[in-house]
C-alpha cells in the first residue's frame, strides 16, 4: 500500500507543476492596518457620492454650472484616502472645460495624473483630457504631446488610446501636416483590436479622405 501511495505521489508531482511562491517581501507589501476609514469617512463618502450622481446627471444635461457646484461639494466631502475619490477630480475637469475654463481643467486632472496611485487608466483618461483640453483651446501642438504619451504608453487602455489617435491626427490636420497626421491614423488602423464604433469609423473615414479613396 506504501508502494502505491508514493508511486500515485510521484505522478502528480511530475504531472501537476507547483505553483511559484515567488511573492513580494513582508517590507514591499502594504500594511492596510493603516488604511482606516472611521463611521464619519463612510458617512462623508456617501454624501460625496451623492453629489457626485447629481453633478453627473446635470453634466449629461449640459447645466454645467449646477454640475460644478455639485462636484465641487463632492470633492470636498470626499475623503481623499478613498482610491475612487479620482472619478470626481475627473468629472470636474470635464464641467471646466465644457464651460470653457481650460486652465482650470487642467489642473483638475493634473490632481490625477500626477499621484502615483491612480497610475493606469485613470493616468491614460487624465493624460488624454489634459490634451482634449488643450486642443479645445486651439493649441493643437501642446494636445498632441499628451495624445501621443497615451497611445505610446498605454495602449492597453485601448478605449482612451484609440482616442487619442484620432485626435492627434485631427491635430496635426489643424496645423496644415497631413503627413503626420495620415501616419498616425495608418497606426492606429493597423494595430487597433476594436475594429468598430465611433472612433474607428471616424479615424477610417478621415484616412479615406485623406488618400482620395471614395
Amino acid at each position: 500500500m506504501r508502494s502505491l501511495f508514493l508511486s500515485i505521489l510521484f505522478f502528480t508531482t511530475t504531472c501537476f507543476a507547483a505553483p511559484s511562491f515567488d511573492v513580494s517581501e513582508k517590507s514591499e507589501r502594504k500594511n492596510l492596518s493603516e488604511v482606516k476609514v472611521s463611521e464619519e469617512d463612510i458617512k462623508n463618502w456617501n454624501y460625496a457620492c451623492e453629489y457626485f450622481i447629481a453633478a453627473s446627471n446635470y453634466f449629461d444635461e449640459k447645466n454645467f454650472e449646477h454640475a460644478l457646484e455639485l462636484i465641487d461639494k463632492a470633492i470636498k466631502e470626499a475623503p481623499s484616502q478613498i482610491y475612487e475619490v479620482w472619478m470626481m477630480h475627473i468629472l470636474k475637469g470635464d464641467i471646466l472645460r465644457y464651460l470653457g475654463k481650460y486652465e482650470e481643467a487642467r489642473a483638475a486632472y493634473a490632481y490625477v495624473v500626477t499621484d502615483i496611485s491612480f497610475r493606469g487608466q485613470a493616468w491614460a483618461q487624465g493624460i488624454y483630457k489634459m490634451g482634449l483640453a488643450w486642443y479645445d483651446e486651439k493649441e493643437w501642438l501642446r494636445a498632441h504631446s499628451y495624445f501621443e504619451r497615451v497611445y505610446v504608453n498605454y495602449m492597453a487602455f485601448e478605449y482612451w488610446a484609440s482616442r487619442a489617435y484620432l485626435y492627434d491626427a485631427k491635430a496635426f490636420l489643424k496645423l496644415g501636416d497631413t503627413k503626420n497626421a495620415k501616419n498616425i491614423l495608418r497606426e492606429y488602423l493597423y494595430i487597433a483590436k476594436i475594429r468598430e464604433g465611433s472612433i474607428f469609423q471616424e479615424a477610417a473615414a478621415i484616412n479615406r479622405e485623406l488618400l482620395n479613396i471614395k
